[in-house]
């Protein structure tokens, strides 16, 4: 999804610069405090000002331990967000896209714990709660804490307040190398299998992509906060109208 928005920007003139593992523009390993440190420095090596950022880095709870999971779907984005957070904030006006998943909404084993101890901060303690809960409470709950983290900190006067607007693009099964991963182990085929698309067919990484695009887009300046599920009706059709779920407001952070 990162690569086919990163084609479809470059396509259009504007100037990417890709963080991935191997084979971006800037090699970095989102797991460690160190590894995002280093992600920051090298793209503020590479440009003075950021008018956008998408954070589609992630890890799938059948192909990485459950510490890493957190480590890179929460830390691996609020961290990044967090080095880069200058930058954005010089361009006057800018767009972020954090990109959960449907999982955090529509699974039913969210940890609350380790959601809590991903907004506090706690990476160690988080690390840990992961693997007490397993591997694909792990990924829900992060992708959960992650979106929770968004909505809470886009309206703040350190994001919205310096002119950066940042949603939540929040996608369902993706035929991607990840999926495809997981389609290739027994026990996650069996899950996948079992959500509902009422549109019938598996998204595309371009799907995600003109979504990615708009969002981080003059267009769309104006919305904050927002999370936009792309994922062929499988939220709608297992929530209904019953999301987003109320929640007692939480002081800000």
């Amino acid at each position: 999804m990162g690569a086919a928005t990163a084609a479809r920007l470059r396509g259009t003139g504007r100037r990417v610069i890709g963080v991935d593992i191997r084979g971006g523009d800037v090699a970095a390993d989102l797991s460690s405090s160190d590894g995002r440190a280093g992600a920051c420095a090298a793209v503020a090596a590479r440009a003075e000002r950021l008018v956008g950022v998408a954070t589609f880095a992630g890890v799938s709870p059948y192909a990485a331990p459950p510490d890493v999971v957190v480590a890179v779907n929460f830390f691996g984005t609020t961290d990044l967000l967090a080095g880069l957070w200058p930058m954005l904030g010089a361009a006057g006006s800018a767009s972020v896209v954090v990109v959960s998943s449907n999982a955090a909404t529509t699974a039913t084993d969210v940890d609350e714990e380790l959601v809590q101890r991903c907004l506090d901060g706690e990476e160690d303690a988080a690390r840990a709660r992961a693997i007490e809960v397993g591997g694909p409470s792990s990924y829900t709950s992060a992708k959960f804490a992650v979106a929770r983290w968004a909505r809470t900190s886009a309206p703040q006067p350190a994001w919205a307040g310096r002119g950066i607007a940042m949603n939540v693009l929040v996608p369902g099964v993706v035929d991607t190398p990840m999926t495809q991963a997981m389609a290739a182990d027994a026990a996650a085929r069996r899950v996948l299998e079992r959500i509902p698309v009422p549109l019938g067919r598996t998204a595309v990484a371009g799907d995600l992509a003109s979504w990615a695009e708009f969002l981080l887009g003059p267009g769309a300046r104006f919305a904050v906060g927002a999370m936009i599920a792309v994922d062929g009706g499988t939220e709608a059709a297992l929530r209904g109208g019953d999301w987003p779920a109320p929640r007692a407001p939480r002081r800000p952070r």
